[in-house]
């Protein structure tokens, strides 16, 4: 037990995660009966939860559990494959599962096989082992190189998994002019934290193999991240659910979506078609400012304009070169420099301006601006005023 003050804080994180754990759990197994998706942070949490118990057990009555000792050790070896494939399931929005996959857990296989040794001894063979090696110093001095693979592998699945979620921005992109609610900011977010308490671990870990005094309390804290992880995934489970139901409700199911991406592929423009959907789109645009609605989808574009959305989407990528979430925005922003420009609106503020130009929130429309012109809207206004004063 590690103490700060009276406190233990081994006690703390034990009783702390496993019942978040395990609301979070149920959470999540009830959403996966519907959502295959959720099925890799399912078994996130529950082998978390696993781990944590036999932590408890092991810590506080050894001698009755010895025979769990060193069994939970290969699951550091399925963090970062479930991160990933969690990622990829929400970019294809659905639950995926290649033949190929069977390679992500050749890790966790290595790991098990080299364990074997130690799943075959008697429980009181254990408690002899562990008594003699298994006190911290000495378990990161002779697995200094476990902990390594441990934490590159795991941090090049995440990296992976945020592969796998620019992926999914670039198909919002394509049929969302607000992605503000489905851009799964949270999903990054939980990688993120994931990276930061790998990052921690490799710290703590070679801080204890040089001899720093309070090793122990500096693990317990790094524990304590497991709890913020923890919370993070039912959060994001529950946003993301909502959010990306919502995006499949508005495409179609994955196959149709699969099915039109082909045909899309397939199919060419002319040069003429492609000018004339283009003068389309523009005239659309400048007439009928169907950009002012926050909301807009290509879809939308399609019921207005009469035009096929893949061939929408050809043109605004061939011809005007940008994504729709850009060629939207673009002239979000052009409106917003009509508001800017005109004294009517002198006294509004910079959030009332973008909301006036069918910007959704402030951030989506100070990125937008900052994009398009290189200033802030604060500094085109400053710039603008002055420029009037000085004529």
């Amino acid at each position: 037990m590690y103490l700060i003050k009276g406190v233990d804080l081994s006690a703390i994180n034990l009783l702390l995660n496993i019942p978040v754990g395990l609301v979070v759990l149920f959470f999540l197994i009830r959403l996966s009966r519907n959502f295959g998706r959720y099925i890799p942070l399912t078994i996130f949490v529950a082998i978390t939860i696993i781990e944590l118990a036999i932590q408890a057990l092991t810590q506080y009555y050894l001698k009755d559990f010895s025979s769990l000792l060193y069994i939970t050790e290969p699951f550091s070896m399925l963090y970062g494959m479930l991160i990933y494939m969690y990622a990829r399931n929400q970019s294809e929005r659905k639950f995926i599962l290649r033949k190929t996959d069977i390679l992500l857990i050749v890790p966790f296989v290595i790991a098990i096989l080299s364990y074997l040794p130690y799943y075959i001894l008697q429980p009181t063979e254990k408690l002899v082992d562990f008594k003699q090696y298994g006190t911290l110093v000495s378990d990161i001095s002779e697995n200094i190189w476990e902990w390594n693979f441990e934490i590159v592998l795991n941090t090049a699945f995440l990296i992976a998994a945020l592969n796998e979620l620019k992926k999914y921005n670039s198909k919002i992109k394509e049929q969302l002019s607000d992605i503000q609610k489905t851009d799964l900011h949270l999903t990054q977010l939980l990688i993120k934290v994931s990276f930061i308490t790998y990052f921690a671990e490799f710290i703590v870990v070679y801080m204890t193999l040089y001899g720093f005094e309070h090793y122990k309390i500096l693990f317990q804290i790094f524990y304590l991240l497991y709890s913020a992880t923890i919370l993070l995934i039912g959060y994001d489970a529950i946003t993301s659910n909502k959010y990306i139901n919502q995006l499949i409700d508005a495409w179609g199911s994955k196959k149709t979506d699969d099915k039109q991406a082909v045909k899309y592929a397939k199919s060419t423009l002319t040069d003429t078609q492609a000018e004339e959907i283009s003068k389309k789109l523009t005239e659309c645009m400048d007439n009928e400012k169907p950009y002012l609605k926050p909301q807009l989808r290509i879809k939308d574009m399609e019921s207005i304009t009469g035009v096929n959305s893949h061939q929408i989407s050809q043109v605004i990528n061939d011809v005007f070169n940008k994504n729709f979430y850009e060629f939207v925005n673009a002239y979000r922003v052009n409106e917003a420099i009509r508001i800017l420009n005109n004294r009517k609106y002198i006294n509004y503020t910079y959030s009332a301006i973008g909301f006036e130009a069918g910007f959704n929130s402030k951030s989506a429309f100070y990125n937008s601006f900052k994009r398009e012109t290189g200033k802030t809207p604060a500094q085109y206004r400053s710039e603008n005023i002055m420029h009037n004063q000085i004529n």
